[in-house]
């Protein structure tokens, strides 16, 4: 604020510095003080109502010098559910999905197959899945399991494999060969490449399973889906499929084909399966799950 005084001819000197001295410290009374101008802090947010965020953990103590996604709930968990990514990587959409898990209750943890590295179109995501070895996946998924099961920090007695894409048909022949590690309970999977799964694989995963896939998938069409079935049942399997009218990676929120409302009814249904394997509730859960489906 500025004052601009003019000096009168006669204007006593003494009467200036009066008016001068009375306006400032009215200016003074009537400013706010320093501490009134501050802005109130933001109230504290309870640690409850904060989203859970994971952080890269890295594997080297367990075997594997991969690195993973690691996510931990706030409360004891339930569990663990271990989360093996599409050929895109270890994208946002993994990440919110392994957070999501957590928030439920669960250690969750996406071990990186790529080594860091990402696709943004399915150019490059077919490269980074056709360039990662079965023997280098096998190592980083035992790695996660020796993590989980033996860590003095988790030691969880029970987990589920969930595998997206290039990641369930990983999951499905992983598993196989690591002979179903104790403590596995569940795996779901969503359209795994399953007509490419060695037959010598087929049936050896002895936890109940749970697939779906698209009607109108033409990367896994639906008379390789019921050829799987159906050797995968001969073999003893405890398997459910579950195919519904979309098309090629209706999972994924990128694709072209992405089917929101189809995708959000099956993820409440794979979420339903694994707590009712994981948890210790399981009644009602059948009709639950299949009620989403009516």
């Amino acid at each position: 604020m500025c004052f601009r005084f003019a000096m009168r001819r006669g204007f006593p000197a003494a009467v200036l510095l009066v008016t001068l001295m009375v306006t400032l410290a009215g200016v003074a009374v009537l400013a706010p003080s320093p501490v009134c101008a501050q802005q109130p802090a933001a109230p504290d947010v309870p640690a409850e109502q904060v989203p859970i965020e994971g952080r890269m953990a890295t594997l080297s103590d367990f075997g594997s010098e991969d690195l993973a996604y690691l996510a931990v709930p706030r409360t004891p968990p339930l569990g663990a559910i271990i989360i093996l990514h599409d050929r895109f990587g270890i994208n946002k959409q993994m990440k919110a999905i392994t957070n999501s898990f957590a928030e439920q209750g669960y250690i969750a943890i996406t071990p990186d197959l790529f080594n860091g590295q990402m696709a943004t179109d399915s150019s490059r995501a077919d490269s980074l899945s056709a360039n990662l070895r079965n023997e280098s996946a096998l190592k980083t998924l035992n790695a996660v399991v020796k993590l989980l099961t033996t860590s003095p920090k988790f030691k969880v007695d029970r987990f589920a494999v969930l595998g997206w894409g290039m990641g369930g048909k990983l999951a499905l022949e992983s598993l196989a060969d690591l002979k179903n590690p104790k403590g596995l309970r569940a795996l779901a999977v969503f359209y795994p490449a399953v007509g490419n799964i060695p037959r010598k694989l087929v049936g050896r995963v002895r936890v109940p399973t749970i697939a779906y896939f698209g009607s109108a998938d033409t990367r896994v069409p639906p008379m390789q889906v019921q050829e799987w079935e159906r050797r995968m049942k001969s073999e003893g399997a405890r398997l459910t499929v579950y195919t519904v009218e979309a098309g090629t990676d209706f999972a994924d929120p990128n694709s072209a084909t992405y089917a929101r409302n189809v995708y959000f009814q099956c993820w409440a249904n794979c979420v339903e399966f694994l707590r009712s394997e994981i948890g210790k509730d399981k009644s009602n859960v059948l009709d639950k799950m299949n009620r989403l489906f009516d």
